[in-house]
């Protein structure tokens, strides 16, 4: 079939090149590079976080977690295996580690208010990653840049099927009142020389994180609903550089090199869905989800061709 895919962020490009994979030539046009998107701003780490429903997302994030265990075996940039330590509020137990292999999950001791867990996930560092297959699908793909304005349009007599991957531009795009910007904010630190993993499993407008990659180490984070303003706030960024320190006192030592925000497409079930009058697929909404998701949902827009 010939498919057009609209969006390059992390959604778009896996839609693509999973389409590609299956046998069917694709157009690809987008408003920003891969470089330019929300894609490019997350943490990425491979942890379902506001995308909903559960059991929606659980099979997506599955398919995504084996994607990048075969990339990481092929050696694909941009993607790595980390030890990553969660913490979860008092007897939670997050129903996400049900898809990993139980050898991969280590029960840590608890504190008086927190559990504690060591998992081993895939990290994924975007933009070497974003660049990786957007490099891939140059070679393989027309590609053109520009916004679009009507999707009825672009089902023109020579495309099969228009995928929409516009995250959060499709709120305009599709008039979807369910779709709405959660704010992320972190802060960049040096490179970590004892480097580790760790993340607040929590939905409050404040957690810690930590990720430490090759080139820097991220402090997060927020989840600032119904925020369209895509810029870092200097209070809150220091405050979670206190809240960070407070708990891991090492990080004082690595210099402040940056910070970034980005504004997650969250809706209050991922869209992954036929129009019903047109050859239009609906493929958007992953929240804080985009890498742990759109392997896995991209999957799921092929058995809807």
């Amino acid at each position: 079939m010939h498919l057009k895919i609209i969006g390059a962020g992390i959604v778009g490009i896996c839609t693509a090149v999973r389409c590609l994979e299956a046998g069917h030539s694709v157009d690809l046009v987008y408003a920003t590079p891969p470089s330019q998107t929300t894609s490019a701003q997350a943490g990425a780490i491979w942890l379902p976080y506001l995308a909903e429903p559960l059991e929606q997302v659980l099979p997506w994030a599955e398919g995504s977690h084996q994607r990048y265990l075969d990339e990481i075996a092929a050696k694909v940039p941009g993607v790595q295996l980390v030890s990553l330590e969660v913490e979860t509020p008092k007897s939670v137990h997050p129903i996400w580690m049900s898809l990993l292999p139980a050898q991969k999950i280590q029960r840590l001791p608890s504190t008086a208010t927190k559990s504690r867990w060591q998992v081993e996930v895939p990290l994924i560092t975007p933009l070497p990653y974003l660049a990786y297959w957007w490099e891939w699908l140059s070679q393989r793909v027309k590609m053109e840049q520009r916004i679009v304005e009507d999707l009825q349009a672009e089902c023109t007599t020579d495309i099969e099927w228009v995928i929409n991957c516009t995250g959060l531009g499709a709120k305009k795009l599709c008039h979807d009142p369910d779709i709405y910007p959660v704010r992320g904010q972190l802060l960049k630190l040096g490179v970590n020389p004892s480097p580790f993993q760790y993340v607040e499993e929590s939905k409050a407008p404040l957690m810690t994180y930590v990720f430490s990659r090759a080139e820097d180490t991220l402090i997060g984070g927020t989840a600032e609903a119904h925020v369209w303003e895509n810029k870092t706030d200097d209070i809150t960024l220091k405050t979670l550089y206190e809240l960070a320190l407070k708990q891991f006192p090492s990080l004082k030592s690595l210099p402040i090199t940056g910070s970034q925000s980005g504004l997650r497409p969250v809706r209050k079930v991922v869209r992954v869905e036929r129009e019903a009058r047109a050859p239009i697929i609906h493929h958007y909404g992953h929240g804080g989800s985009g890498y742990t998701l759109a392997w896995g949902s991209a999957q799921r827009v092929l058995e809807l061709l």
